[in-house]
This record gives C-alpha cells, structure tokens and sequence, in this order.
C-alpha cells in the first residue's frame, strides 16, 4: 500500500506541473530566507555567547559628561588600577583602545601594512575572553615585547597561520619597536562584538592606558549592589573628577546592542533591527506556508471524486492521512533542497546585503538545524491535517454528482491573509527607499561633494599647509580648507559650565579664513573673524535660539569670560540626521589636523591619483587615506541601509509568493467556471466581461487586505521612523503605491487568464463539459 500510495504520489506530482512547479518555488523561496535570517538573527542574539564568563564579563560605562542621553564607555587611564586595587569583587579588568601606526613589517621585507586594526591592552584581556588560539599560550601570549595576530593577519603578513616566535616591527612615529609573535588567535564562528586583526602590549608603546574597560566580576557578586558601591566611592576616578559621575556595569549580552558606543574596532547592531529580522523571518515563513497550504488545498479540490472513490473502496482516517504525508512530504523535500542550493549560491550576496559573514557551517549548526526543521514540521502538520481531514470528509453519494461538495472559501482567506503580508511589506519598503533617498539628498546645510584627509599622527602641522598649496593647483579642487575636521564625523563637543550647576554643551568646528566657503555654510549676519581674532566666534541658528538671544552679534559667549559672537551661520546638520542640529560654535584659527577640498566628483577619478602624488610629496612614508562627506553619512546610517535592504528583499520575496498563489489560484478559477465563461461568451461577452466577472472577486479581497494592512504598516514605519530627526512624512505615498502595485499584480495574473479563456472557442468548452 505504501509503494502504491508513494507512486501516485509522484504521477499526482508529474500531472499537475503548473501547481506543482509554483508550489515548490513558492516554498523554497520561503526556505531561503528562513534559512538566511534564521541564521543571522541566531548569530546575532548569540554574539559574545562563546565566553565561558560570559555572564561574569561586563563593560564600564559611564553616564554622559556633556549632558546628552545614553551612556559613554570611554575611561581614563587609572581606573583599571584603581578599582583592582580597592574592589575585592574583581577578579580581573582590562583596558583596549586603537593602537595608531605608521606601518607593520616582518623582518627582511620592505612590505607595510597600513591597514590592520592592532589593539593595546594588557595580560588580562585572555583571561576574561576566551579567544581560541592556535598557537602560542594564552598565560604568556600578551606581554612586553609580543604579539597575538589573527589567523587572517598572520596569512596576510607571513603567507603562513603559524608564524609564531617570528618578529616583526611595528613603527609609531619615528620609532620602531620589534615584537615577536606570541600567539595565534583563530577565527569564531559565533559572532564578537570586537573587531580587530592583533593584540600588543599597553607598555611597549608608552601609550597611557585609557579605552574601554571590560571587567570579571567574581562567582556570587551581585551587580547592582557593586554598582551602588563604586558610584557612593567619592574617590573613584572619573572623566569630571574622583566621585562626581555615576557608573554602571554593561553585560557582555548588551554591549553588541548598544550602537552609541561603538568603535572603531567594536561593532553594534540595534535591538530593533533584530526584532524587524525576525518579524520578516516569522512573516515570509507564514507566507510561504499558507500559501503552500492554499495552494495544496485548491489542487486535492479537483480530486474530490479519487477520494471519495476511496472512501466508498473502505479508506480509512489513517489512509488518508498516510496519503498526505506521502504528498506533502514530496513538495517539501523537493522544496528544502532547491531552498538550500539557492542559499549556497546566493550566500555571498545575502552577506553583502545583511553586511555579516555567515558561513555555510554555521547554517549547518545542530541549533539552527533544530529550529528549521521544527518549522519544516509545523508546516508540514498543518498541511497533513488540514489535507486529510479534508479527504475523509467527502461523502462518498457525492461522486455521483457534478459539482464538488466543498467549497473553496478557505483558500480565499488564506489568499487574502498573503495579500495583507505583501501590502505592509509594500508600504514598509516603499517608505523605507523614500527614508533613504531623503538620507542622501537632503540639503544638509553644508556640502556634500568634500574630500577629506588627515595629517598623520605626530607630524608637524605645517606640512598640511605644504599639501593644501599643492592641492589648489589640481583641476577640480574649487575651494579648500585646513581645520579640525567635518560636520560627520569629526565633531568636538564642549562643556560650559553655567550658574546654578547647570551646563551646556555645543559641538565646536575649528577652519581657516576658507572653511565656511569650502564646506558651503551659509553667514546669516554679522561678520567672518580674522584669523589672529581667537576671542571673536561664529555661531548657528540654533544655538541662538538656545539661549533665545534678541540681537546675539557682540554677545559674550555663555560659559566663557571674554569669547564674543561676531556672527551667526545658518544651521547645518552635524553627525546624522536622527539628531536635531545641536547648538554649534565655529572658531576661525590655525587648526591643520584635517584638509577639507570641496571637488567636483564628476572628477573624482581623476582627482585622486593627483591627490595621492602630492601627498606622497609631502609624507612619503604614510599611506594615502581619504574620505568623502557623502559616504561618511551613509556610513553613519549603515545599519538602517541594511535594514532596507533586508526588508526589500523579503517584500519582493513575499510579492513572488503571492503571485505564485494569485497566478495558480485565477488559473484554477477560471478552469472551473470554464463553462460558464463558454456559455456567457456564446451570450456575447466579450473579454471585457470575462476580466471583471474573474477580477470582482479577488478585488473584494484585495479592498479587505488593503483596508487591514495599511493601517499596520503606518504603524511600523511611524516607530521605525521616529529614530530620525529628519525623515519623510509618510502620507498617501507610500499606500497609494502600494495599492496599485498589489492591484496591478492582480490585474496582470487574472488578465492573463482572461486572455486564454478569451481565445478559446466557447463551443468547444461547452461540448467538452
């Protein structure tokens, strides 16, 4: 009985190619992405996760000097010392920061390696974080005069993973100090919120011991009640002095999640993101399952009289149970396969896409397989029982009559539960690509089109003069500046302490006589300060209204004794735009850190190699490094533009899915009522007619999902969208589009059906029935 049921299995399989082929295609589409945020979302939630202390390692941070909201996880040096030394409750503290080099060779080689992300910390960062090395000993491996290297650094450098006991030279400034490689850490398959390509030793490099602090808490210590006692220490050391900040301790578990304190050699993702990546995993699994369902159910529809045959011959409940599992386990099978040769060959596009590095191993791992198969299963039962407790239910007398004795009405609501998911996956996307084109064109009150590069660490400030005299004289170079930095991401922030306690703090841009005409900011009133004038500043519109200033030309800056505004600049943007334009002061002064060139980008291939010959004029021993403006604020919103691209991605997804079920669903509508449509026709419809009578009733389900999924669609995009400062009002944009994307799909599938139908000669459709 199983080989007979297996075998008709396969011939209902072959039979039925139109359902057969958009069921799988449907379902492994659903597969693929389950499969890929499946994995990420997992990966993401288990970052740091591979720790054995783990619950025992927290980070520092600090409540914000400068007033804003968040916390700051910068501390000073002197603190590791200091809370080892007073606090029995630590068993261990370690320090990191950036190490900032000029370059990195082996002995015997004139190669330089500029590029890697080398740490200072100390003995202790392998006793609180278990990185696996490959060689070399973890007791022993950070030290003076060594260094640890990644698997991936130690290729790079040597062309070997083991290249422990060689040397190398590390050269800070102008002095060279030779390491040895101690250690080789290999690369995690889980996923670390710290970045970086090698460890060497805080004292090696005379580097005062600030960062970030990362502390082991003994077995048994109760967090909060250690938080309590180093914020009541009135000695404990701080950024505004011994006692006057308060402290907390961060699990390793929140540390990822916090994007406001990330550096250059951590990296964050927001919780937010996560909880959209699941949302859309859970959403488009749904999806495709429903849609298999509808899909399944609408094909055992036209087989109403095989099993009621069956039921007459003494097919039992168990029987046709058997048959469904046999059935649905064909389509799956087929189904996951196609899913998982389409994650392998994509799987380097999807890690482009989610900006990660998920592997096919970690796919394979026995958790995430677990998770995949139990939703395998769950669809699967679904299916099974639905299908069979359908089969069972025909009476057998109804084999005898021409129509079937059920109805479709259930695949109608799962049709118009599909179109509700694809309407608020069309609004979100259509929102989210409006959000980030506003993010790369809105007016930002200063422009875009700036190259930044800037002086080495350690080098006399006057050779950026030297560059920028060589830089005037590159066709399009329009205009450029020495200063402190962009409005981006090199933002000085200050702190005025004010009467009563209170403070301000403002964020502060230091430029030459040109920087306000090479950044394009606008001078509203009063006048440019010479360069020898260091009291007279420039403020912007907002911080006049902070200090709701009537007539602020000539006003002593608050905070300061004797600093004045000579004039007040239109408001730009500074950092992104999820904040409001802080108040801002510009100081005209001899500032040469950084080298603003405002450049016709239509001219930027040609620009740059004449950039990078001047520069190797004037530090020939440093490696040409660039910016521009434009791509630091999309950088700045790397994780949103993510995010669109995941979701985009699922809402094209989710389209396809639906337009399987659509296309298959009016094909099906219009087999059945194929006689009718033949009688109508002889009746003089015309083709006209047939679309409205097979388009009417899909509208009213289209109308249903459009009434429920717009609202929860404005109401998702309105959270996502309250993180920015600046963002798109949503409006009838977005839904409008989306309704007529949903609608014309539906036209075009029920209008090629209406076409066939059209072309068939209705005498024939008459006489076959």
């Amino acid at each position: 009985m199983i080989k007979h049921i297996f075998l008709l299995s396969l011939r209902n399989f072959f039979k039925n190619k139109i359902y057969s082929i958009a069921i799988i295609l449907s379902l492994a589409l659903g597969f693929v992405i389950s499969n890929v945020l499946i994995g990420f979302t997992f990966r993401e939630l288990n970052t740091d996760s591979f720790h054995s202390n783990k619950d025992r390692i927290f980070r520092l941070v600090c409540e914000d000097p400068f007033g804003r909201h968040g916390m700051v996880s910068y501390m000073e040096s002197g603190q590791t010392e200091y809370l080892k030394e007073n606090y029995a409750e630590i068993e261990a503290t370690t320090m990191l920061n950036t190490l900032r080099y000029k370059g990195i060779s082996k002995d015997g080689s004139q190669d330089n390696f500029h590029d890697l992300t080398i740490l200072l910390t100390d003995s202790s960062f392998l006793k609180i974080f278990d990185f696996d090395l490959l060689e070399g000993n973890p007791d022993y491996s950070i030290g003076p005069d060594k260094m640890i290297l990644t698997e991936e650094s130690s290729r790079l450098i040597f062309n070997s993973y083991s290249p422990v006991s060689r040397s190398l030279n590390i050269v800070v400034d102008s002095l060279k100090t030779p390491l040895e490689v101690s250690g080789i850490i290999e690369r995690s398959i889980e996923n670390s919120h710290l970045v970086f390509d090698g460890f060497v030793y805080y004292d090696d490099f005379k580097d005062k011991r600030s960062g970030i602090m990362y502390i082991l808490l003994k077995e048994g210590i109760n967090v909060k009640e250690f938080e309590a006692k180093i914020n009541n220490d009135p000695s404990m050391p701080g950024l505004l002095g011994p006692g006057k900040i308060t402290y907390h301790l961060q699990s390793l578990q929140d540390v990822y999640f916090d994007e406001g304190n990330t550096r250059s050699f951590s990296k964050a993702r927001g919780k937010l993101f996560l909880w959209i990546s699941w949302a859309i995993t859970i959403t488009v699994l749904a999806l495709a399952g429903f849609n298999f369902l509808n899909l399944f159910f609408n094909a055992f529809l036209k087989r109403w009289k095989e099993f009621g045959m069956k039921k007459v011959l003494g097919a039992t409940l168990s029987v046709f149970r058997l048959t469904a599992i046999f059935e649905v386990s064909v389509y799956i099978i087929i189904s996951f396969c196609l899913s998982l040769l389409i994650t392998y060959t994509f799987l380097p596009w999807f890690n482009a896409v989610i900006a990660t590095d998920l592997t096919i191993n970690y796919l394979s791992d026995l958790r995430i397989v677990l998770l995949a198969g139990v939703v395998i299963l769950v669809i699967a039962i679904l299916v099974i029982l639905k299908l069979s407790n359908y089969m069972f239910s025909i009476n057998p007398v109804s084999i005898f009559n021409q129509r079937s004795p059920l109805k479709s009405g259930f695949n109608r609501y799962m049709l118009g539960f599909q179109f509700v998911i694809s309407v608020i996956l069309l609004v979100c996307t259509i929102t989210i690509i409006r959000q980030t084109n506003f993010i790369q064109e809105k007016p930002l009150g200063f422009n875009r089109n700036i190259i930044e590069v800037r002086a080495p660490r350690g080098t006399d400030m006057g050779q950026m003069e030297v560059l920028q005299n060589y830089v005037k004289t590159i066709p399009g170079i329009n205009q450029s500046s020495l200063g402190s930095g962009n409005p981006i991401s090199d933002n000085m922030i200050l702190r005025y302490d004010l009467e009563n306690e209170e403070f301000y703090t403002p964020y502060l841009f230091i430029g030459d006589e040109h920087f306000l005409e090479t950044l394009g900011i606008e001078l509203l009133s009063g006048e440019m300060p010479s360069i020898e004038n260091s009291k007279a500043k420039l403020i912007n519109e907002a911080f006049v209204k902070y200090f709701d200033f009537d007539e602020p030309i000539g006003e002593i800056i608050p905070g300061t004794k004797d600093e004045y505004i000579s004039g007040v600049v239109k408001d730009f943007n500074i950092s992104s735009l999820k904040q409001d334009i802080p108040p801002t002061i510009i100081s005209i002064g001899s500032f040469s850190s950084t080298l603003l060139a405002e450049t016709d980008l239509s001219q930027i291939g040609n620009i740059l190699p004449e950039f990078e010959k001047y520069w190797n004029l004037v530090y020939p021993s440093y490696p040409f490094k660039y910016l521009l403006m434009s791509d630091e604020l999309v950088r700045k919103h790397k994780n949103d533009l993510v995010l669109s691209k995941i979701i985009i991605t699922s809402a094209i997804i989710s389209i396809l899915i639906t337009c399987f079920g659509l296309f298959v669903l009016s094909w099906g509508t219009a087999q059945e009522r194929s006689r009718e449509i033949g009688i109508r026709k002889v009746a003089g419809a015309n083709s006209l007619n047939i679309l409205k009578l097979l388009l009417i009733s899909y509208l009213k389900i289209l109308s249903v999902s459009l009434f429920i999924g717009i609202p929860v669609s404005i109401y998702i995009m309105n959270i996502w969208l309250g993180k920015f400062a600046y963002r798109v009002n949503i409006g009838v944009t977005s839904p409008g589009l989306a309704s007529f994307m949903i609608l014309l799909i539906a036209f075009l599938a029920v209008g090629y059906h209406t076409i066939k139908s059209s072309i068939q000669n209705p005498i024939d459709v008459i006489k076959y029935e």
